[in-house]
Protein backbone atom coordinates (compact mmCIF):
# COMPACT_ATOMS: atom_id res chain seq x y z
CA UNK A 1 0.00 0.00 0.00
CA UNK A 2 1.49 3.67 -0.82
CA UNK A 3 1.83 6.10 1.46
CA UNK A 4 -0.23 8.61 -0.69
CA UNK A 5 -3.44 6.05 0.13
CA UNK A 6 -3.07 6.58 3.40
CA UNK A 7 -3.08 10.58 3.27
CA UNK A 8 -6.39 10.23 1.00
CA UNK A 9 -7.91 7.98 3.51
CA UNK A 10 -7.60 10.40 6.06
CA UNK A 11 -7.77 13.75 4.31
CA UNK A 12 -11.23 11.72 3.17
CA UNK A 13 -11.88 10.93 6.96
CA UNK A 14 -11.38 14.20 8.01
CA UNK A 15 -13.21 16.06 5.22
CA UNK A 16 -16.44 14.16 5.27
CA UNK A 17 -17.18 14.48 1.46
CA UNK A 18 -15.28 13.24 -1.75
CA UNK A 19 -15.87 16.41 -3.35
CA UNK A 20 -14.26 18.38 -0.09
CA UNK A 21 -11.32 15.81 0.00
CA UNK A 22 -10.91 15.77 -3.65
CA UNK A 23 -10.82 19.45 -3.81
CA UNK A 24 -7.92 19.23 -0.84
CA UNK A 25 -6.24 16.76 -2.36
CA UNK A 26 -6.05 18.65 -6.10
CA UNK A 27 -7.14 15.49 -7.31
CA UNK A 28 -10.25 14.00 -9.25
CA UNK A 29 -13.07 12.60 -7.29
CA UNK A 30 -13.23 9.43 -9.68
CA UNK A 31 -9.11 9.24 -8.66
CA UNK A 32 -9.81 9.44 -5.14
CA UNK A 33 -12.70 7.51 -5.48
CA UNK A 34 -10.54 4.49 -7.29
CA UNK A 35 -8.02 4.67 -4.69
CA UNK A 36 -10.46 4.08 -1.90
CA UNK A 37 -11.55 1.15 -3.34
CA UNK A 38 -7.92 0.01 -3.70
CA UNK A 39 -7.41 0.60 0.10
CA UNK A 40 -10.96 -1.23 1.20
CA UNK A 41 -9.80 -4.12 -1.70
CA UNK A 42 -6.43 -5.04 -0.71
CA UNK A 43 -7.48 -4.50 3.68
CA UNK A 44 -10.57 -6.43 2.63
CA UNK A 45 -13.12 -4.52 4.72
CA UNK A 46 -14.82 -1.47 3.94
CA UNK A 47 -13.92 1.37 5.46
CA UNK A 48 -16.55 4.34 5.00
CA UNK A 49 -20.46 4.14 4.24
CA UNK A 50 -22.07 6.65 2.20
CA UNK A 51 -24.85 9.10 3.71
CA UNK A 52 -27.04 11.74 1.97
CA UNK A 53 -24.50 14.29 3.41
CA UNK A 54 -21.35 12.34 2.23
CA UNK A 55 -19.35 9.76 3.57
CA UNK A 56 -19.01 8.36 7.13
CA UNK A 57 -16.01 5.66 9.15
CA UNK A 58 -17.57 2.53 9.24
CA UNK A 59 -15.92 1.24 13.03
CA UNK A 60 -13.06 -0.87 10.84
CA UNK A 61 -12.29 2.79 9.33
CA UNK A 62 -11.92 4.37 12.74
CA UNK A 63 -9.48 1.92 13.83
CA UNK A 64 -7.45 2.09 10.65
CA UNK A 65 -7.51 6.23 10.86
CA UNK A 66 -6.04 5.78 14.42
CA UNK A 67 -3.12 3.51 12.89
CA UNK A 68 -2.93 5.25 9.48
CA UNK A 69 -2.18 8.54 11.23
CA UNK A 70 0.87 6.96 13.11
CA UNK A 71 1.80 4.99 9.90
CA UNK A 72 2.26 8.35 7.78
CA UNK A 73 3.69 10.30 10.63
CA UNK A 74 6.27 7.84 11.70
CA UNK A 75 6.93 7.63 7.38
CA UNK A 76 7.69 11.05 7.11
CA UNK A 77 9.93 11.50 10.26
CA UNK A 78 11.85 8.91 8.78
CA UNK A 79 12.30 10.94 5.56
CA UNK A 80 12.87 14.18 7.21
CA UNK A 81 15.64 11.94 9.46
CA UNK A 82 16.87 10.46 6.32
CA UNK A 83 17.23 13.82 4.15
CA UNK A 84 19.01 16.25 7.00
CA UNK A 85 21.49 13.34 8.08
CA UNK A 86 22.56 13.21 3.86
CA UNK A 87 22.29 17.00 3.84
CA UNK A 88 24.68 17.16 7.17
CA UNK A 89 27.27 14.57 5.82
CA UNK A 90 27.25 16.10 2.27
CA UNK A 91 26.25 19.89 1.89
CA UNK A 92 27.04 20.02 -1.35
CA UNK A 93 24.52 17.94 -2.38
CA UNK A 94 21.99 18.76 -4.99
CA UNK A 95 18.98 20.88 -3.65
CA UNK A 96 15.96 21.60 -4.78
CA UNK A 97 15.35 24.80 -6.68
CA UNK A 98 11.94 26.78 -5.98
CA UNK A 99 11.06 28.86 -8.44
CA UNK A 100 8.02 31.62 -7.91
CA UNK A 101 6.79 34.74 -8.89
CA UNK A 102 7.60 38.07 -6.66
CA UNK A 103 4.59 37.87 -4.94
CA UNK A 104 5.15 34.01 -4.22
CA UNK A 105 8.34 34.50 -3.43
CA UNK A 106 8.18 37.55 -0.25
CA UNK A 107 4.92 34.95 0.92
CA UNK A 108 7.45 32.05 0.63
CA UNK A 109 9.48 33.55 3.29
CA UNK A 110 6.77 32.93 5.75
CA UNK A 111 7.77 29.30 5.84
CA UNK A 112 10.11 28.53 7.77
CA UNK A 113 10.24 25.31 7.74
CA UNK A 114 13.68 22.78 8.15
CA UNK A 115 13.77 21.58 4.80
CA UNK A 116 12.95 24.13 3.11
CA UNK A 117 15.58 26.07 4.82
CA UNK A 118 18.56 23.47 4.07
CA UNK A 119 17.30 21.71 0.95
CA UNK A 120 15.45 24.63 -1.04
CA UNK A 121 17.18 27.31 -3.57
CA UNK A 122 14.73 30.03 -3.89
CA UNK A 123 14.72 31.66 -7.18
CA UNK A 124 12.21 34.94 -8.53
CA UNK A 125 10.97 33.99 -11.44
CA UNK A 126 8.61 35.81 -14.08
CA UNK A 127 4.88 33.84 -14.07
CA UNK A 128 5.51 33.53 -18.11
CA UNK A 129 8.79 31.66 -17.23
CA UNK A 130 6.81 29.38 -14.80
CA UNK A 131 4.57 28.45 -17.36
CA UNK A 132 7.17 27.24 -20.03
CA UNK A 133 8.82 25.26 -17.12
CA UNK A 134 5.64 24.10 -16.47
CA UNK A 135 5.21 23.15 -20.18
CA UNK A 136 8.60 20.90 -19.82
CA UNK A 137 6.97 17.19 -18.44
CA UNK A 138 11.56 16.81 -17.45
CA UNK A 139 11.50 19.83 -15.09
CA UNK A 140 11.91 18.87 -11.69
CA UNK A 141 11.93 22.47 -10.05
CA UNK A 142 9.04 23.17 -7.71
CA UNK A 143 7.01 26.52 -9.51
CA UNK A 144 5.01 28.52 -7.21
CA UNK A 145 2.32 31.29 -8.04
CA UNK A 146 -0.64 33.21 -7.37
CA UNK A 147 -3.48 31.83 -9.81
CA UNK A 148 -6.40 34.39 -9.96
CA UNK A 149 -10.19 32.44 -10.72
CA UNK A 150 -9.46 33.30 -14.65
CA UNK A 151 -5.62 31.82 -14.72
CA UNK A 152 -6.32 28.76 -12.80
CA UNK A 153 -9.01 27.98 -14.77
CA UNK A 154 -7.31 28.31 -17.93
CA UNK A 155 -4.48 25.92 -16.27
CA UNK A 156 -7.24 22.97 -15.25
CA UNK A 157 -8.93 23.18 -18.63
CA UNK A 158 -5.26 21.97 -20.14
CA UNK A 159 -5.75 18.48 -18.51
CA UNK A 160 -2.10 17.87 -18.19
CA UNK A 161 -2.01 20.33 -14.66
CA UNK A 162 -1.72 19.39 -11.31
CA UNK A 163 -1.92 22.10 -8.57
CA UNK A 164 -1.27 21.72 -4.67
CA UNK A 165 -2.77 24.84 -3.26
CA UNK A 166 -0.79 26.27 0.08
CA UNK A 167 -3.02 29.76 1.03
CA UNK A 168 -5.78 31.20 -0.34
CA UNK A 169 -6.21 34.87 -0.14
CA UNK A 170 -9.14 37.69 -1.21
CA UNK A 171 -8.50 40.72 -2.58
CA UNK A 172 -9.77 43.31 -0.87
CA UNK A 173 -9.28 46.82 0.60
CA UNK A 174 -6.78 48.19 3.32
CA UNK A 175 -8.38 51.35 5.44
CA UNK A 176 -8.65 53.48 8.15
CA UNK A 177 -11.90 54.54 8.02
CA UNK A 178 -15.17 54.39 6.09
CA UNK A 179 -15.56 50.76 6.34
CA UNK A 180 -16.58 50.02 10.07
CA UNK A 181 -18.67 46.54 10.73
CA UNK A 182 -18.15 44.90 7.22
CA UNK A 183 -17.65 41.67 6.52
CA UNK A 184 -16.78 42.86 2.81
CA UNK A 185 -16.80 45.99 0.18
CA UNK A 186 -17.94 45.91 -2.91
CA UNK A 187 -15.75 47.35 -6.00
CA UNK A 188 -18.09 50.30 -7.05
CA UNK A 189 -17.84 51.49 -3.44
CA UNK A 190 -14.28 51.38 -3.87
CA UNK A 191 -13.62 52.75 -7.58
CA UNK A 192 -14.23 56.51 -6.96
CA UNK A 193 -11.97 56.88 -3.64
CA UNK A 194 -8.30 57.79 -3.23
CA UNK A 195 -6.46 54.69 -3.75
CA UNK A 196 -3.02 53.01 -3.72
CA UNK A 197 -1.86 49.86 -5.44
CA UNK A 198 0.62 47.53 -4.98
CA UNK A 199 2.02 47.68 -8.58
CA UNK A 200 4.30 44.96 -8.29
CA UNK A 201 2.09 41.78 -8.81
CA UNK A 202 -1.64 43.29 -8.65
CA UNK A 203 -1.98 46.27 -10.28
CA UNK A 204 -2.81 45.17 -13.67
CA UNK A 205 -4.87 42.30 -12.42
CA UNK A 206 -7.19 44.69 -10.14
CA UNK A 207 -7.43 47.42 -13.24
CA UNK A 208 -8.04 44.57 -16.19
CA UNK A 209 -10.46 42.08 -13.81
CA UNK A 210 -11.51 43.56 -10.83
CA UNK A 211 -12.54 46.47 -12.02
CA UNK A 212 -13.17 46.41 -15.70
CA UNK A 213 -16.93 47.34 -15.33
CA UNK A 214 -16.45 50.39 -12.85
CA UNK A 215 -12.68 51.81 -13.47
CA UNK A 216 -10.65 53.19 -10.49
CA UNK A 217 -10.62 57.03 -11.19
CA UNK A 218 -8.29 58.26 -8.29
CA UNK A 219 -5.13 55.97 -8.11
CA UNK A 220 -2.92 58.75 -6.50
CA UNK A 221 0.30 56.23 -5.96
CA UNK A 222 1.14 52.98 -7.70
CA UNK A 223 4.24 51.37 -5.63
CA UNK A 224 6.20 48.32 -5.19
CA UNK A 225 6.07 48.85 -1.30
CA UNK A 226 3.37 47.97 1.05
CA UNK A 227 4.77 50.31 3.68
CA UNK A 228 4.23 53.42 1.15
CA UNK A 229 0.58 52.25 0.76
CA UNK A 230 -0.02 51.59 4.28
CA UNK A 231 1.43 55.56 5.32
CA UNK A 232 -1.26 56.40 2.03
CA UNK A 233 -3.89 55.51 3.83
CA UNK A 234 -2.78 56.68 7.49
CA UNK A 235 -2.36 60.30 6.16
CA UNK A 236 -5.10 60.51 3.13
CA UNK A 237 -8.71 60.91 4.56
CA UNK A 238 -10.95 58.56 3.01
CA UNK A 239 -8.01 56.87 1.27
CA UNK A 240 -7.37 52.79 0.53
CA UNK A 241 -4.81 50.50 -0.50
CA UNK A 242 -5.02 47.99 -2.65
CA UNK A 243 -4.21 44.24 -1.57
CA UNK A 244 -4.83 40.96 -0.65
CA UNK A 245 -6.12 39.20 2.97
CA UNK A 246 -2.57 37.30 3.27
CA UNK A 247 -0.89 40.17 2.38
CA UNK A 248 -2.30 42.01 4.71
CA UNK A 249 -2.04 39.07 7.53
CA UNK A 250 1.78 38.75 6.75
CA UNK A 251 2.49 43.00 6.99
CA UNK A 252 0.05 43.13 9.92
CA UNK A 253 2.34 40.80 11.71
CA UNK A 254 5.42 42.59 11.08
CA UNK A 255 6.02 45.28 13.49
CA UNK A 256 7.92 47.22 11.17
CA UNK A 257 5.16 47.89 8.56
CA UNK A 258 3.00 50.87 10.02
CA UNK A 259 -0.38 48.83 9.89
CA UNK A 260 -1.03 50.20 13.57
CA UNK A 261 -4.78 50.99 13.37
CA UNK A 262 -5.80 50.22 9.64
CA UNK A 263 -8.16 47.39 8.57
CA UNK A 264 -8.57 45.19 6.05
CA UNK A 265 -11.97 44.23 4.09
CA UNK A 266 -12.22 42.03 1.02
CA UNK A 267 -14.36 42.11 -1.55
CA UNK A 268 -17.97 40.60 -1.80
CA UNK A 269 -17.05 38.54 -4.94
CA UNK A 270 -15.52 35.37 -3.83
CA UNK A 271 -14.93 34.37 -7.36
CA UNK A 272 -12.27 36.65 -7.17
CA UNK A 273 -10.77 34.69 -4.47
CA UNK A 274 -6.99 33.24 -5.71
CA UNK A 275 -4.23 30.50 -4.13
CA UNK A 276 -0.94 30.18 -3.90
CA UNK A 277 -0.59 27.13 -5.11
CA UNK A 278 2.47 24.79 -6.30
CA UNK A 279 2.01 23.97 -10.32
CA UNK A 280 3.15 20.40 -11.97
CA UNK A 281 2.80 18.75 -14.98
CA UNK A 282 1.12 15.58 -14.78
CA UNK A 283 3.83 13.66 -17.07
CA UNK A 284 6.66 14.97 -14.85
CA UNK A 285 7.51 13.55 -11.57
CA UNK A 286 8.95 14.54 -8.01
CA UNK A 287 11.72 12.77 -6.18
CA UNK A 288 10.88 11.49 -3.35
CA UNK A 289 12.30 14.40 -1.21
CA UNK A 290 10.59 16.89 -3.67
CA UNK A 291 6.86 15.29 -2.67
CA UNK A 292 7.96 15.30 1.01
CA UNK A 293 8.73 19.15 0.61
CA UNK A 294 5.67 19.74 -0.92
CA UNK A 295 3.86 17.65 2.24
CA UNK A 296 5.43 19.98 4.55
CA UNK A 297 4.89 23.45 3.04
CA UNK A 298 0.94 22.21 3.12
CA UNK A 299 1.17 20.56 6.65
CA UNK A 300 2.87 24.24 7.69
CA UNK A 301 0.19 25.95 6.17
CA UNK A 302 -2.61 24.50 7.64
CA UNK A 303 -0.75 24.51 10.61
CA UNK A 304 0.09 28.39 10.79
CA UNK A 305 -2.38 29.96 9.11
CA UNK A 306 -5.65 28.11 9.78
CA UNK A 307 -7.10 30.75 12.25
CA UNK A 308 -6.43 33.40 9.40
CA UNK A 309 -8.54 31.49 6.70
CA UNK A 310 -11.14 31.20 9.47
CA UNK A 311 -11.11 35.03 9.96
CA UNK A 312 -11.79 35.60 6.30
CA UNK A 313 -14.11 32.82 6.01
CA UNK A 314 -11.78 31.23 2.60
Amino acid sequence: MQTDSLAYFLTLAQSGSFHAAAKKLSISQQGLSKAIATMERDLGTQLFTRTRHGVELTRAGAAAAQHAQLVLDEYNRMLDAIVVDSHRAEPDKKRIRVCATFYAMQNLQLFQDELLLKLAILTERPFKDLLASLDDPICQDLLLAELYPSTEKSLLARGDVILTHLVTTAPGVVWKEGFENRSSVSRSEVAGLPCACIAAHDLNYYKRELFARTPLTDVRLSTASSRLSFDFVQKTPGGVALLDSFSFEVCANDPAQPTQGLHFTPFTARDTYCHLSIMQNKRSRRSELAQRLVTRLQEYARRTFAQYERRYRL
